[in-house]
């Protein structure tokens, strides 16, 4: 049996049936019917940030492959502070805001796209140190390694609560990299995400000497799993979510979203 939303609870399905009795495809759009689209973000490697002033990151790269799939070309791209940009999508008409976290608090205030990359914190260990123990889920018996985790961060203060005695606080992911890298510590403690882009600029700053992924093993997660979203602000145009929502999730369906993340996350 084939169960069709109601149209007043989903309004995307009104345009569906409105583009379909048109006969104008739902994955297109002339650029005459393009309203402008303000795409609003944030420094965040690896998910987003500029790199010799041009947008980049995965949530970026995949982001363009739904541009590019309805051949969407009004829109401008703006890089502002965390606060200034939520803020900004709240309020103004035909906005997109990427990457960032969903909650019961923001659940109806944006229209959510999908997932801009996943979200976890996690150990990771050299896959050369036999020595180590397959974790048993008892954090207890972590705390006689040595690990390695940025200054300040939430996840380093979570495990001083735990007990965690020897904890070295470093000022760049990079250093808790190069740390685990000479033997100095057994673990790192880190975003998934930004610890596999810390590994690229590693290798960038160490010719000869760089680390591959396979070296590198993903010992515990700390954390389940979330996701980062994008999500246009709540007065944004239902026709043009529906069209951006209608081509990420055929672009899901044909494996390219997973695709990007990969060359991104290979533990995905």
């Amino acid at each position: 049996m084939t169960v069709i939303p109601s149209l007043k609870q989903n309004r995307s399905w009104t345009w569906f049936l409105l583009y379909i009795l048109m006969g104008i495809s739902p994955v297109s759009f002339a650029e005459s019917d393009q309203e402008k689209l303000t795409i609003l973000t944030h420094h965040y490697p690896p998910f987003s940030y500029l790199e010799n002033g041009e947008p980049s990151g995965m949530a970026t790269d995949i982001l363009n492959l739904v541009l590019n799939e309805i051949n969407y070309q009004n829109y401008e791209v703006i890089y502002l502070p965390w606060k200034r940009a939520f803020l900004s999508a709240e309020s103004k008409k035909n906005t997109l805001l990427y990457p960032f976290s969903r909650s019961k608090e923001r659940e109806n205030k944006f229209h959510w796209l999908g997932s801009a990359g996943p979200r976890q914190i996690s150990l990771f260990k050299l896959a050369s140190s036999n020595k180590i123990a397959k974790y048993d889920g008892n954090s207890d018996s972590l705390k006689e390694h040595v690990i390695a985790g940025l200054r300040g961060a939430a996840y380093v203060k979570n495990l001083e609560r735990q007990g965690f005695k020897k904890i070295i606080e470093t000022d760049t992911p990079i250093h808790a990299i190069r740390l685990l890298n000479k033997g100095r510590v057994q673990f790192v403690v880190d975003d998934v995400g930004v610890f596999y882009h810390s590994i690229r600029l590693f290798n960038k700053q160490n010719h000869g000497h760089e680390i591959r992924f396979s070296d590198i093993t993903k010992y515990a997660d700390l954390t389940e799993e979330t996701v980062r979203w994008f999500g246009f602000g709540a007065e944004t145009d239902d026709k043009l979510v529906f069209k951006f929502k209608t081509a990420y999730e055929h672009l899901e369906s044909q494996g390219k979203i997973k695709t990007v993340m990969l060359k991104y996350f290979p533990d995905i």
